[in-house]
């Protein structure tokens, strides 16, 4: 379980805190929080309440870290970054680069699923 430089999820990570057992349910999970979180933000940023921003950006970025996903965690670091200046449409293209990863992590969940059903 190497990984791979364009995988969306450090495999070696994710096995370590899953212990092997419940990687896919684990990304599942991952998954479905972070697609919430970034709906979340966008209804957020029409009500200019940059605090629940912030806080779902630290969020993203925790469970992204926590999974292995480091590309999004990447973007989460960006989008908090943005908390000084709030710059509306930077933040939007940072969700939208975050939405570009995680469909990448969800094209891996089903890679990997399929893989244990196979």
């Amino acid at each position: 379980m190497n990984q791979q430089p364009d995988s969306p999820i450090d495999l070696n990570h994710l096995n370590e805190i899953s212990e092997g057992d419940i990687e896919i349910e684990l990304l599942q999970v991952y998954f479905e929080d972070v697609l919430l979180r970034v709906g979340k933000i966008r209804e957020l940023i029409a009500d200019d309440n940059w605090v629940k921003i912030m806080s779902h950006s630290h969020q993203i970025k925790g469970s992204s870290g926590n999974v292995g996903a480091y590309q999004v965690e990447r973007l989460a670091v960006r989008l908090e970054a943005l908390d000084r200046d709030r710059d509306v449409a930077t933040v939007l293209a940072i969700v939208d680069e975050i939405l570009i990863s995680i469909k990448a992590v969800e094209g891996f969940v089903a890679q990997k699923a399929a893989g244990f059903l196979g």
